[in-house]
């Protein structure tokens, strides 16, 4: 007899309201998991804008003791942020039901896993070897509460329901086309996303696909750059994608689709080839979309890309400057854009008529009060039709976090500003790992406004310093706009 099999999605307290995007990860596990006929339930914690933190703990504690009873096997999917809740919710399933088999999967899952992988090669795999893991990082010792911890994909599951002698699964890697997100397990009318048509004004119901998956870029600050199952990029044959956005629409009314692909047009002969398709959909049913685009691809390879996504029907396109200052583009982050390149994008989706949002942060490593400046300059030339400005924030997976050195004084991480000096005091950026099971951490990129927090500083730059100006960015950014 098949297991049955508990999926829950925890609290994202950080943002403003949870209910606006659908959780991808889990509902691609479950409709892996239905395609193998396991009866398969999704508790969903998100919770709605009107929703009170703290009141909603309560709600959710009710809720898993409720159902978790009824299940063999409960997974938890979770990022970094998500996970003080996650592992709430691990210790509540317990008391409900302590025979349960328990798995965390998901981003922090499978990169804090990766990382344990790549400090076992380093420290050796001893009897002393958990300890010396738990002294350097705060984040080995609490998912080891769970009885699986699965790194990458849906595979290791299966392997962790049929009693794998190993705690920590790697699942094998996703290769074909991206698993359809099994949403008939969750309230789809819970979730409230709008976009509006630039060409009628017309408001219509909208939620996130993805048609493809993984980056093969390395910005430094991104978690799973040296991770294959975030590296490799899986797309889905254009028919497929077309298909899904018919079947959202006849089945949930919906006219409107996000796209999460990492970068639409990282590969731009598909991308065209897409293109002609929504542009076809939507002339037909009115469909509209918005995206992330990289924008050095647009200027190098496809210079005509944002005019054919405005008569495509895209209402936005998205990216991520990151920063003002090319020193930080190219020697920090190492990417493969400039400020210049950035700002013609801006400029080019001003003459196609498409909305225009740019991502970017401060706290990177050297960063100065000059740098700060150029990106706040940058912002104010550049006019996009909107902005996000953050701090800043290492997540196990990304570069940053995972070849950081500990101080072994005061504790504190750092990262070298070069191979040959690897001493504290030629740092070129510091921080604080946060243990991101702990109730009071604090430890997500996007705050609420007034509110931001940050852990990280540079030689130049405190981390009271970073929140100023990230603060004054966002205002005088703003009053240009």
């Amino acid at each position: 007899m098949k297991k049955s099999v508990l999926l829950i999605n925890p609290p994202s307290s950080f943002l403003i309201d949870e209910r606006v995007f659908t959780p991808t990860g889990i509902l691609y596990v479950a409709s892996e998991l239905e395609s193998r006929n396991y009866d398969v339930k999704i508790l969903d914690l998100s919770r709605k804008n009107n929703e009170n933190v703290e009141e909603f703990k309560g709600t959710y504690v009710n809720k898993i003791k409720e159902y978790a009873e009824d299940y063999d096997v409960i997974g938890i999917s979770s990022t970094s942020p998500q996970y003080k809740y996650a592992l709430k919710i691990l210790r509540e399933v317990k008391r409900a039901n302590p025979n349960a088999t328990t798995i965390l999967g998901g981003a922090h899952a499978t990169l804090v896993s990766a990382l344990r992988t790549k400090m076992i090669k380093q420290y050796g795999d001893d009897e002393n070897l958990e300890k010396k893991l738990n002294d350097f990082d705060p984040n080995f010792k609490s998912v080891a509460e769970f009885d699986y911890i699965v790194e990458g994909g849906a595979s290791g599951i299966f392997q962790a329901i049929n009693g794998c002698n190993s705690k920590w699964i790697k699942s094998e890697q996703v290769s074909g086309s991206i698993p359809k997100m099994a949403r008939h397990l969750i309230n789809m009318d819970s979730y409230s996303y709008n976009l509006i048509n630039p060409k009628t004004g017309e408001v219509v119901k909208a939620t996130n696909v993805m048609s493809q998956w993984g980056c093969p870029f390395s910005c430094n600050f991104c978690s799973g750059r040296n991770h294959p199952f975030y590296r490799t990029v899986v797309q889905n044959a254009i028919d497929e994608t077309i298909a899904e956005l018919d079947f959202l629409n006849e089945q949930y009314g919906i006219k409107g689709f996000m796209f999460f692909d990492d970068e639409l047009n990282i590969n731009p002969k598909r991308f065209n080839e897409l293109l002609v398709k929504l542009k076809e959909k939507h002339e037909e049913k009115g469909y509209i979309y918005r995206g992330f685009d990289k924008s050095e691809l647009i200027i190098n390879k496809t210079p005509n890309l944002l005019q054919e996504m405005a008569n495509a029907g895209f209402a936005e396109i998205c990216t991520g400057v990151e920063s003002g200052s090319d020193r930080i583009l190219k020697e920090v982050i190492k990417k493969h854009t400039t400020s210049s390149i950035n700002y013609d994008v801006v400029q080019m989706a001003k003459e196609a008529g498409i909305n225009f949002k740019t991502f970017s942060m401060i706290g990177h490593p050297t960063e100065t009060e000059e740098d700060v400046a150029q990106t706040l300059d940058w912002l104010i030339k550049a006019n996009p039709t909107s902005f996000d400005i953050t701090v800043l924030q290492p997540y196990p997976g990304s570069p940053i976090y995972d070849n950081a050195l500990k101080d072994k004084v005061t504790g504190i991480f750092y990262l070298p500003k070069n191979d040959k000096d690897t001493s504290y005091n030629n740092a070129s950026l510091y921080f604080d790992k946060p243990d991101f099971g702990k109730e009071e951490t604090v430890s997500f990129y996007k705050g609420i406004p007034g509110k931001y927090v940050s852990n990280v500083w540079t030689p130049e730059l405190s981390r009271e310093r970073i929140v100023e100006l990230r603060d004054l960015i966002e205002k005088k950014g703003k009053v240009k706009q």
